[in-house]
C-alpha cells in the first residue's frame, strides 16, 4: 500500500480542478461529463470518492486537455513500460506506443518459435 496517496482525495482533486476549470472557461459540470463520456451527473457521485480510479480521472483530464500527474503523481507511472527491473521508458504518443507494442509482438514471437523447436526436438529425442 502506498502510505503517501493515502492523504490524496481523488474525488476532492476532481472536484477542485473542474470547478477551476468552469470558473477559467464557463463551462458547465454537465458538459464536461458528457465530454469525457459520462452522464451529466456522474461528477457527483465521483466527487464523493477518495479512491476515485485513475482512469476515470483521465477521462475528465483529456476532457478539460489537463494533467492530474502533479495532484495524483502515482498516474504518472500509469504508462511505464518496463522492459528489465532497471530500465523505464515513458511512453508519449501513439506511435510510440504502437511500436513498443509490435516490438513486445515480435519477440513473443521468436519466443513461441524457439519453444516450438525446444518442443520438436525434445519429441524426437524420446523417439
Amino acid at each position: 500500500m502506498n502510505f503517501a496517496s493515502m492523504d490524496i482525495n481523488r474525488g476532492q482533486i476532481l472536484k477542485d480542478v473542474i470547478e477551476k476549470y468552469r470558473h477559467n472557461t464557463g463551462t458547465g459540470i454537465s458538459a464536461i461529463a458528457r465530454k469525457a463520456g459520462y452522464h451529466p451527473t456522474m461528477p457527483y457521485r465521483h466527487f464523493k470518492q477518495p479512491d476515485l480510479p485513475t482512469h476515470i480521472i483521465r477521462k475528465y483530464g483529456r476532457a478539460m486537455n489537463y494533467d492530474f500527474t502533479d495532484q495524483i503523481p502515482e498516474m504518472a507511472q500509469d504508462f511505464v513500460i518496463t522492459e528489465s527491473p532497471f530500465q523505464e521508458k515513458k511512453i508519449t504518443s501513439l506511435e510510440e506506443c504502437l511500436a513498443e507494442k509490435e516490438k513486445w509482438k515480435e519477440k513473443y514471437f521468436q519466443l513461441l518459435e524457439k519453444t516450438n523447436q525446444m518442443l520438436q526436438d525434445r519429441i524426437e529425442q524420446n523417439k
